[in-house]
């Protein structure tokens, strides 16, 4: 007659728990254990497979049957060793954090990078960018033949810009304010638009988006950056001849795009003959296109102090 359980098989439990029958051929047999099991281990329960990380606020893990891990932040769990930078996004590409400027309309280029550039803080339309001096060759052409694309979405951008810039001025004339509606949309395209000429002049090898990065605040996201601070109240007067003021700034844009025009070609050839930007050379393109910004934004009711006359 055959055992239940303790068949020749090996298989089974002997009645009342304990350990399982030695395997056929031999071998020894654990003792038993103790009345009633081993002890749990201090703290309650035994740690997962494989390790990890004690839950916060004690040691060791919880009971089986315990609650959970909390769940992270709306932000998710910090970063390790430190938390989130202050004020919302992280970094600009290049390392470091931009820092506000009092008294202007934005940030300065990140003190660890140093090949960052960004425009005069002092006034209230500020720009950036940050992007190696070493350029592939063959961007000199393939670069601007990349960019017809956007050359294209940016000529209905501005079209729809300009006749939002027309309806503006009525509004600054009769309210003193600019419809943020309005202002939002025209500082994502003058955004969208410098992303774009670093990208058509080769000074970057990043591909730009397909998108208009709205609001006066830049959102981050691409090697060039652009902030605004809105105008709490703008000057009727100003805002009225508007159009006359502008003649000064484009006489003095006039020599400063000549200066533009025969830094490029040097560019040209320098990027195409040693793949790299001339360090100063890039810096009297990029601040003459500081310049621009700053006095487009401007003329485009985006900013309500008149421009100075300098670069960068």
């Amino acid at each position: 007659m055959t055992d239940p359980g303790w068949g020749n098989s090996g298989q089974g439990n002997p009645p009342g728990g304990g350990y399982p029958p030695p395997p056929l051929g031999g071998g020894n047999m654990p003792p038993p254990p103790p009345p009633g099991g081993y002890p749990p281990p201090p703290g309650g329960g035994y740690p997962p497979p494989g390790g990890g990380y004690p839950p916060p606020g004690g040691s060791g893990f919880p009971p089986p049957g315990g609650s959970a891990y909390p769940p992270p932040g709306p932000g998710g769990y910090p970063p390790p060793g430190g938390a989130y930078p202050q004020g919302g996004g992280y970094p600009p590409p290049g390392g470091g954090a931009y820092l506000a400027q009092g008294g202007g309309g934005g940030f300065s280029p990140p003190p660890g990078s140093p090949t960052a550039m960004a425009s005069n803080p002092g006034y209230p339309v500020t720009a950036g960018f940050d992007a190696p001096l070493n350029v592939a060759r063959w961007r000199v052409i393939g670069n601007y033949i990349m960019a017809i694309p956007h050359f294209i979405f940016l000529y209905v951008l501005q079209i729809v810009a300009n006749i939002l810039t027309f309806v503006g001025w009525f509004a600054i004339l009769f309210t003193g304010t600019l419809p943020d509606g309005i202002g939002t949309f025209v500082a994502g395209v003058h955004r969208y638009q410098w992303r774009v000429m670093t990208f058509a002049l080769y000074l970057r090898e990043p591909y730009p988006e397909f998108a208009v990065p709205s609001g006066y605040a830049e959102p981050g996201g691409d090697l060039a950056w652009l902030n605004i601070v809105p105008a709490q109240k703008y000057s009727r007067l100003a805002v009225f001849f508007r159009g006359i003021l502008f003649i000064p700034q484009a006489l003095f844009g006039i020599v400063l795009f000549i200066g533009v025009y025969v830094a490029m070609i040097v560019a040209f050839f320098a990027v195409l003959i040693t793949g790299r930007w001339p360090e100063g050379l890039r810096k009297f393109v990029v601040g003459v296109l500081f310049w621009a910004i700053r006095v487009n934004a401007w003329y485009q009711l985006l900013a309500d102090p008149y421009p100075p006359f300098s670069i960068g």
